[in-house]
């Protein structure tokens, strides 16, 4: 494969975009093009040197994603946030389609150690930034794979999908990499349905697997690096029919393949050696798929791969009860895999749906923007509006939490202090208010003295937004508006609940949290 184009992780650069010392670029790049992951951390460390000293800092940036990526294949993922990081330091705001590659390496990063919800931060700011900038571009093109690669940890298998199917008719040159990518988005889909013994819904995608796998091995013809395009292509389709019972078919496809092609850093190794195992159980040889599984487990152990573990963990169990007969520990195992994994199928809904959510927000705000702030903004606070609320937020079927914020006895602040001061407490609670919030959440002025924040995600991010706002406004110091002014607020909070039930719950809880003497939380019953 030619360094200069592209990388299985989804790096694509054309020489133009580097400075003088490209050459030494590129051979640390081929060692992880090659699988050589070790390698390509040597070497890149060592011509990292060189090109700091020289101030080529296009050349700089791009061996820090090279390093970034051989460690992501190596497992490292503390180092990969860390270095992921630091890239983003450098970068700023200057290179939109570059900040979002970094993102997308350390979203995969981040999401391989569990840390969701700054992997799902991640994924949202590089998906707003790859569809702003750059389409077209090499880049663009580079970025989204990486995207699509993060996405996959996190279970976002239809977003990725997505993505990737909207760049395949821009690049027509690159059909083997984001064929074979979608190939690789759909197998992780199928195999994570198949544990989840959702087996019908698991055939639908390993069908999609396999015609994936078809355009990536036309597309190899047609382009410049055959052998990798045809590898990949041969090791889904195999993966594929050994899975649905065609054994024989799927053992022709694999055997010319030799061992050495099979780089452990890349996926295509483990679902090569899980095909291979079943190939072997159904030829009556479960030593030989013992052996095959058990070597899956332990590269996917260090690579962080932990799908494909599990994969490899059920096959040895059906293994152990052919040889063995069975046993109640198997059935036991069993059902908790299942179980574990109809959990996953379920966070993947819930994360599709939340970053929908956070995509509406950002279209919210953009369009806030761009259009008449009188239209959807309230004027005094700068908030989006009712009307804002109606049009982007209420009726399209996703789940929420809301919160609702009255100012307690407001009208006695006009009354006494008068309405400039009440303007001026209206203006510091919205302040207040967002300041209490995440960054995708969205504050509104509901009406008069009331507020309202949507919050996408699950029940711990309203309640946590309830409480922090409400102590918020409780530890202002409101004597910096007016001697003795003191202001307090209500608030009442729904977790999670679709569209205008949502609203209808927090408001309930709001009357009761007044009733029960105001300056307080209440939780919606």
């Amino acid at each position: 494969m030619s360094a200069a184009k592209v990388n299985h992780g989804g790096t694509m650069v054309l020489r133009p975009q580097f400075g003088p010392y490209m050459s030494i670029v590129f051979a640390a790049h081929a060692k992880y093009l090659d699988g050589d992951s070790e390698g390509a951390l040597r070497d890149a460390g060592a011509a990292m040197l060189l090109v700091k000293g020289a101030g080529d800092h296009l050349s700089e940036r791009f061996l820090e994603y090279t390093l970034c990526s051989a460690l992501r294949e190596q497992g490292r993922h503390e180092e990969v946030v860390d270095r992921a990081t630091e890239l983003l330091d450098r970068i700023g705001d200057d290179d939109p389609v570059w900040r979002a590659k970094a993102l997308a390496v350390q979203a995969h990063a981040l999401a391989s150690l569990s840390r969701i919800a700054q992997a799902m931060d991640a994924v949202s700011e590089a998906e707003h930034l790859l569809a702003q900038h750059g389409s077209g571009t090499y880049n663009h093109l580079s970025a989204t794979l990486a995207l699509a690669i993060a996405l996959q940890p996190l279970r976002g298998f239809e977003l990725a999908l997505s993505q990737l199917n909207a760049i395949l008719p821009l690049y027509p040159g690159y059909g083997t990499y984001i064929a074979g990518e979608m190939s690789l988005v759909e197998a992780h889909w199928a195999a994570t349905l198949d544990l989840a013994a959702l087996h019908d819904e698991a055939t639908g995608h390993y069908r999609a697997c396999q015609s994936y796998a078809l355009r990536t091995r036309q597309a190899a013809q047609d382009e410049e690096d055959p052998e990798f395009g045809q590898l990949r292509a041969d090791v889904y389709e195999a993966f594929v029919l050994a899975r649905l019972g065609e054994h024989e078919r799927a053992r022709a496809m694999l055997l010319p393949i030799p061992d050495d092609d099979l780089r452990a850093d890349y996926p295509e190794h483990d679902l090569a050696y899980i095909t291979i195992g079943r190939i072997a159980m159904a030829q009556g040889f479960p030593d030989r798929a013992r052996k095959h599984f058990q070597r899956v487990v332990h590269t996917a152990e260090r690579t962080g791969r932990d799908l494909w573990r599990s994969v490899a963990l059920h096959a040895l169990a059906e293994v152990e009860e052919a040889v063995h007969g069975e046993h109640p520990a198997h059935a036991w195992w069993r059902s908790q895999v299942v179980s574990l994994h109809q959990q996953a199928v379920h966070e993947a809904d819930t994360r599709a749906r939340e970053l929908r959510e956070r995509a509406l927000v950002r279209q919210l705000r953009e369009t806030s923007d761009a259009m008449s702030r009188a239209a959807l903004l309230d004027p005094l606070t700068g908030l989006a509006n009712r009307r804002a609320l109606t049009e982007f937020m209420l009726d399209d079927g996703s789940e929420r939490g809301a919160v609702f914020v009255d100012v307690d006895y407001f009208k006695e602040v006009n009354d006494r202090f008068s309405h400039e001061v009440g303007d001026t407490v209206l203006q510091r609670v919205a302040e207040l208010l967002t300041a209490s919030c995440r960054g995708d959440d969205l504050v509104v002025r509901y009406g008069g003295d009331e507020f309202l924040l949507i919050c996408p995600g699950g029940a711990a991010g309203a309640n946590a937004v309830a409480y922090r706002a409400h102590a918020a406004v409780r530890r202002e110091d409101w004597t910096a508006v007016a001697a003795d002014l003191m202001v307090t607020v209500s608030v009442g909070v729904a977790v999670s609940a679709v569209g205008r039930e949502a609203l209808r719950m927090a408001d309930a809880a709001l009357y009761r949290a007044k009733s029960a003497g105001r300056d307080q939380v209440a939780e919606a019953a």
